[in-house]
């Protein structure tokens, strides 16, 4: 699964240089995991976030869609409790403000309210997940690098919770770069502005709420409020080229590991937990960004 709050907010840069005046960046992408265990996942997403900058600081809005699609084991799919979470919908609005100082340091924040829900029934709080993130990042002139530390809030293991974010990120001469930290690290290989190569491992996970009753066979009783929670280690492999100055597709294989999949309830008791073994997985998707064109700005 893919982790929609921090694919949303990643869009925005995090270099400590002002922010262009205006930037448009979008990003429509498919994924599947075939075996996740007894399951399989399809996710279909969509993600537009518009940046502003004013002076020194810079504004942030954005928009995101993500349907996950679970298809259950013969067993597991005769339960309606089971059953209630084969059409999951996570709608994230982000909101972002960052400020640089000093020339050396900025400061980030964001919010990004998501309603995360099978929606089987009318939505209320128990399907809101309020994910949030601040973090301060300082560029090292002497070595080229940049540090960055902080904390978020979000279901990054499951249930939301808070999660410490620290990174150092540098580069390797004009083609190379890298990131050191959690919960994501990359290596990056650039050749040229058209072509790049990318390994990525971060922490995953997701927490979806069915606002409807369901039954769960063993002792008839209807739950309210249960809650699909997903944990993962995702390791990827990416390949993106542009097609056009504004535009670039991408294609990646992925390893999900250290997996848990289960039901629990609202006040996180387990209720059925799910045989959620090691997979790998299949993404593609198409990126744009509209403003310095791509090649201007990834050169």
């Amino acid at each position: 699964m893919l982790c929609a709050f921090w694919c949303l907010s990643n869009l925005y840069s995090q270099t400590t240089e002002a922010p262009p005046n205006s930037q448009l960046k979008g990003d429509f992408s498919y994924e599947i995991v075939p075996s996740l265990g007894e399951q399989q996942l399809t996710i279909i997403g969509c993600e537009v976030e518009q940046t502003i900058g004013i002076g020194a600081s810079s504004l942030n809005f954005g928009l995101g869609y993500y349907n996950y699609g679970v298809i259950f084991n013969s067993f597991a799919e005769d339960e309606p409790l089971v059953n209630a979470f084969e059409q999951n919908h996570l709608i994230t609005l982000n909101a972002a403000y960052g400020l640089t100082f000093g020339n050396q340091w900025q400061w980030q924040i964001s919010l990004s309210p998501t309603l995360s829900s099978t929606l089987n029934a009318s939505p209320s709080l128990e399907d809101v997940i309020f994910n949030t993130k601040s973090t301060f990042s300082k560029k090292l002139k002497s070595i080229e690098g940049q540090v960055e530390f902080g904390l978020g809030y979000g279901p990054l293991f499951g249930a939301p919770n808070l999660y410490p974010i620290i990174s150092y990120k540098s580069t390797l001469g004009t083609k190379w770069s890298y990131q050191i930290g959690f919960p994501q690290s990359f290596i990056k290989y650039k050749p040229s502005w058209k072509n790049e190569w990318s390994f990525t491992a971060q922490q995953d996970g997701d927490y979806i709420n069915n606002p409807s009753n369901a039954y769960l066979f063993s002792n008839g009783e209807a739950i309210t409020n249960s809650k699909l929670e997903y944990r993962s280690t995702k390791f990827e492999l990416n390949y993106s080229t542009a097609l056009h100055e504004y535009y670039r597709v991408y294609i990646g294989a992925g390893y999900h590991t250290n997996t848990s999949l289960e039901i629990n309830s609202q006040n996180g008791k387990s209720l059925y937990p799910l045989n959620s073994n090691n997979s790998l997985s299949i993404h593609f998707g198409i990126k744009f960004q509209l403003d310095n064109n791509i090649k201007t700005t990834e050169k």
